[in-house]
């Protein structure tokens, strides 16, 4: 078969409660598009229905693939494993617990069209503790974006991925949340797009870790000595 224009790659660790809906809203949204795709769900060792689950909702869902990790790696792990299984001229990186919504994926998409390398979708609207949430995460994206020179504001979350740059990544533990200055220090254009913030769907799944902003500084500046060796 032909390879898909857009591939949707999702990590999930025990997200029985919202992985039927994850799957019908980004069906509908990626059918609305009108263009070929795939939607790859990686259980990410989960112990609960999430794999049962996937497994009956492809009978619904035929562009649904499943990667099943024996044990938790942790999202880096399984966000890897997903895009190295990916086929799509564009990979689509998004949580599985609906803090990104599946209706905004054009949003990123389409922003690509000029053959953007990766486009980050950056978070409006936020409801979350302003201490607690919002502050460290203004924090430790500034710090990311002084520390590697990418402007993005938002590293974390929401992406849309050349999917031969996205293929040739080679993650690391805690990458996925530095995807943004991983594909600008490598040479890749970047560019952002606006987009939502609702209350998580699940509390099985957390957004960028603030309280390792630090590590991440550190590792961003192992990154480029690595790459510049």
């Amino acid at each position: 078969a032909s390879a898909p224009a857009i591939s949707v790659v999702t990590p999930m660790h025990n997200e029985e409660a919202c992985v039927e809906e994850f799957v019908r809203r980004t069906d509908a949204a990626l059918g609305a598009m009108g263009r070929s795709y795939e939607i790859i769900v990686v259980s990410d060792g989960s112990t609960d229905r999430t794999e049962e689950l996937v497994r009956k909702l492809r009978e619904r869902h035929p562009s649904l693939r499943g990667v099943f990790l024996a044990r938790n790696g942790g999202q880096c792990t399984a966000l890897y494993a997903g895009i190295q299984e990916s086929r799509g001229d564009v990979v689509v990186v998004m949580d599985g617990d609906l803090q990104h919504l599946p209706e905004e994926i054009h949003l990123l998409v389409e922003r690509m069209d000029d053959g953007t390398a990766l486009v980050s979708g950056s978070r409006t609207g936020r409801t979350e503790s302003l201490v607690l949430r919002r502050l460290p995460s203004r924090l430790a994206n500034a710090m990311l974006r002084r520390v590697s020179g990418c402007p993005i504001r938002d590293m974390g979350g929401f992406k849309a991925i050349r999917g031969d740059v996205a293929r040739a990544l080679r993650l690391r533990p805690g990458h996925h949340r530095l995807l943004p200055a991983l594909v600008w220090m490598r040479g890749g254009s970047v560019a952002e797009v606006f987009v939502s913030a609702p209350i998580f769907h699940s509390g099985a799944a957390l957004p960028f870790d603030d309280g390792e902003l630090v590590w991440l500084a550190f590792l961003i500046q192992a990154t480029a000595r690595n790459s510049s060796e």
